[in-house]
């Protein structure tokens, strides 16, 4: 019980924190060239530009530990990235914006210093420990006001996948 209202006072506190920093104005007269472009590494999977599967209308992002669920509508603008250290499983979720893609937010399974949001159970049964990690993304003052806009609203969808975990 008391995980619950954790993961709701967590939800909560995410919704509003994105409502302050999206509904803002970015501002004209910051430099440009802040956003950050993927390189992946030899230890990360490819970016997955479609998911393996889509469940009753929603993309899904298989992993060994179990299956990530994101919202349709962001179908060729989201892509993900697996990382895996030691049992720790980290799916990062990027989103495209003028052909540069942009992290949004980290679902790390295992163990992590991150907000808590959920468990996971992986096809033997087994549980783990689901967290989330936000990206600025006030950094990317760069973007056209409706590309930004839509980051904002992608990275809005992790309520999507934590409502989502089984």
């Amino acid at each position: 019980m008391k995980k619950r209202i954790i993961a709701l006072l967590f939800g909560g506190l995410i919704i509003v924190s994105m409502f302050a920093g999206c509904g803002k104005e970015k501002p004209k007269d910051e430099p440009s060239g802040t956003g950050i472009v993927i390189t992946p590494t030899e230890s990360e999977t490819p970016q997955n530009d479609v998911p393996e599967e889509i469940i009753s209308g929603e993309p899904v992002v298989h992993t060994e530990y179990g299956d990530l669920v994101y919202h349709e509508q962001w179908l060729g603008f989201m892509k993900t990235e697996q990382k895996k250290e030691g049992e720790t499983l980290t799916v990062s979720f990027l989103g495209e914006a003028e052909g540069e893609n942009y992290y949004l937010f980290d679902v790390i399974i295992g163990t992590s210093e991150e907000a808590f949001v959920g468990e996971i159970t992986d096809g033997s049964g087994n549980k783990r420990e689901v967290y989330a990690k936000f990206y600025d993304l006030e950094q990317y003052t760069e973007i056209a006001s409706e590309d930004f806009d839509r980051l904002c609203a992608m990275q809005e969808d992790l309520n999507n996948v934590i409502n989502n975990l089984k």
